[in-house]
């Protein structure tokens, strides 16, 4: 069993990063177990063992949150790049409609289609701006 869940951190690794992982070669460690188990162990070198496990551990939890946090980042810019799409793609069509009423006759009339629904688009961007500003601030504390 993975030490802290290790399936889920590399569920939210961008696939950049998975590449340089990939092409990563492992490290190589030679581990020398003694032959006997010392008998004592200084009390200030076990307690500096277990202090540097703790900070090894903290360090993966922060990196493990800087990493969902960037998943989240990416996920708000993809749904910002989507409502930008939709926007621009709503004033083509806007345009196009423009254009061509345009290059009618004065007596001819036409109706036009039902407007886009483009209304909550700055409520939607403001709430963006709003969770970016928020994972930003996480992001500072866990640094």
């Amino acid at each position: 069993m993975p030490l802290f869940g290790r399936k889920k951190v590399e569920e939210k690794i961008p696939e950049e990063f998975k590449e340089l992982i990939e092409k990563s070669e492992p490290i190589k460690e030679e581990i020398v177990k003694p032959t006997a188990a010392p008998l004592f162990v200084k009390l200030e070198r076990y307690g500096n063992i277990l202090e540097a496990i703790n900070e090894i551990k903290m360090t993966v939890v922060k990196i493990k949150n800087a990493l969902a946090i960037l998943s989240d980042l990416d996920n708000l810019r993809n749904e910002n790049l989507k409502l930008i799409k939709d926007a621009t793609d709503a004033m083509e069509n806007r345009v196009g409609l423009l254009d061509t009423e345009f290059l009618k006759p004065s007596g001819l009339e036409e109706k036009l289609p039902p407007e886009v629904y483009t209304e909550g688009l700055e409520d939607v961007l403001d709430n963006l701006k709003v969770q970016v500003g928020q994972l930003k601030a996480e992001l500072e504390s866990i640094s």
